[in-house]
């Protein structure tokens, strides 16, 4: 689903801050393998970037707002 490098990049940011605590609470495994990746390897890391795939992938399938919440870079409302 995301295969463009700068989505999943701005992907990442998002994952990292503004919706971390909501995503750790709702994928808290693919969260931990993320972060631990992103804590050891970095970004770039093949494994931390699956990881965030996997969220993206999971979240798109389950919240249908959350599309256009990613394309608008807006995340009051619902995600807390």
């Amino acid at each position: 689903m995301i295969r463009n490098p700068e989505i999943l990049k701005a992907f990442q940011r998002v994952l990292e801050d503004p919706l971390e605590a909501y995503l750790t609470r709702k994928y808290p495994e693919e969260m931990r393998v993320y972060m631990r990746f992103r804590r050891t390897t970095g970004p770039q890391c093949n494994f931390c970037k699956a990881s965030a795939r996997l969220i993206f992938r999971q979240e798109a399938a389950a919240n249908n707002k959350f599309l256009n919440d990613f394309i608008n870079n807006d995340w009051a409302n619902g995600y807390q």
